[in-house]
């Protein structure tokens, strides 16, 4: 069996920016998107995104959190965000934390300093990162990979990221799909 790339990395950043729509948002922001269900994650994820936001002076803005978090007036979550300001979100964010697989695409695919915690305590078989860690290595970014210890205790991130090389593989990995799944059909 060929793998190939997810279709949202078969279109590159400049075909995405063309369906990003205008940019809402006036000053710098950290993203955080966060994928539910591992609480130890999830918590990882808010600590960085805190550390970050203080060390940077930049504000926070959630996708992905529960709707009630829209309540807390503290807390800057995006709920509702429609396919245009989601991808304007992760277009122009100055950092992205996430644990999902294409939060990590897109983020990727811009070129955004990003961190991805993941549950180190979990085998292949129970974990729900291995898609997002075997795309890191795939295109050599395994340093985006943040390990979240059974006491909620994390590696520290490692920002910024060197593009250059992860750019040149993702780009070679889309057209090795592409030129696959044009033959297939």
């Amino acid at each position: 069996a060929e793998t190939v790339l997810d279709a949202t990395l078969l279109l590159d950043q400049n075909q995405w920016r063309l369906m990003s729509g205008c940019a809402n948002e006036k000053e710098p922001y950290i993203l955080t998107y966060y994928m539910p269900g591992d609480k130890k994650v999830c918590k990882a994820i808010a600590s960085i995104a805190k550390k970050l936001s203080q060390k940077t002076n930049l504000h926070i803005i959630n996708l992905g959190q529960r709707e009630y978090y829209r309540l807390l007036p503290w807390i800057d979550s995006r709920v509702t965000a429609g396919p245009a300001e989601f991808l304007n979100l992760f277009l122009n964010a100055s950092y992205i934390i996430t644990n999902s697989f294409h939060g990590t695409a897109f983020a990727t695919n811009f070129h955004k300093p990003l961190c991805v915690p993941i549950n180190g305590c979990l085998d292949n078989q129970t974990a729900r990162h291995t898609r997002i860690v075997d795309y890191l290595h795939l295109i050599g970014l395994d340093n985006a990979i943040v390990t979240v210890d059974r006491d909620g205790q994390y590696t520290q991130p490692a920002f910024p990221h060197n593009y250059t090389k992860v750019s040149q593989r993702l780009c070679e990995k889309r057209n090795e799909s592409l030129e696959f799944l044009v033959n297939a059909i």
